[in-house]
């Protein structure tokens, strides 16, 4: 069986829910709108509701399994830590891992973008479980399209390294033009101000 590990990016259309060959996994703020769901990893305490996770046939992971979830089972934490490390800052992440410890060699991925603010920094972990899958000889396959797949120029090839300097330089631009005006706009302030002043002193002296 191949494992499809679905988020909520761009690609997250394109997983293949109607192919029996796929398991297909997701977390329950995108999994419980899925057309089909096998395992839903749940681990944030009391986000959504037993009636909720209910309507799903899917298996659900949790921090701790509970009687009023009864598909519910509790995420073996301990276990990844003890076999990777610390190395789980988000839910795919463990996903991911967890995967492999489950015997899945062919994992797919279909709207894992980490491109939100809140996400973005939980990538390096992913990319490090991704990289030591891989090596373990993992098939992990991101989907076409998504956020993942960003290019770059090649360093001192198509990029000759002063990139970040010439960002410095442009934005020292910006401000210094912005200071000037600041400047001129004061001087503007500090002149009306001055003629208000001598008006008021004109008419004080005639009285």
């Amino acid at each position: 069986m191949k494992l499809a590990i679905v988020g909520g990016g761009v690609t997250k259309d394109k997983a293949p829910y109607s192919n029996a060959d796929y398991v297909i996994w997701s977390t329950a703020s995108v999994g419980l709108g899925l057309p089909r769901c096998d395992a839903i990893f749940e681990l944030h305490d009391g986000i959504f509701p037993a009636d909720e996770l209910n309507k799903s046939p899917a298996i659900i992971y949790m921090k701790q399994g509970t009687e009023d979830v009864p598909n519910s089972v509790t995420f073996p934490i301990e276990n990844l830590v003890h076999k990777y490390g610390k190395h789980f800052n988000g839910t795919v992440v463990m996903m991911l891992a967890f995967a492999y410890m489950q015997g899945y060699n062919d994992i797919e991925l279909y709207g894992i973008d980490f491109s939100s603010d809140d996400e973005y920094s939980r990538r390096n972990q992913f990319y490090y479980m991704m990289g030591y899958l891989s090596a373990l000889g993992v098939k992990i396959t991101v989907c076409p399209g998504g956020y993942m797949q960003d290019t770059c120029t090649t360093y001192m090839y198509e990029d000759d390294g002063l990139t970040y300097l010439r960002q410095i330089k442009k934005g020292a631009a910006e401000q210094l033009a912005q200071d000037d005006e600041n400047i001129k706009a004061l001087a503007e302030r500090k002149a009306y101000m001055r003629g208000v002043s001598d008006t008021i002193a004109r008419f004080e002296r005639r009285n």
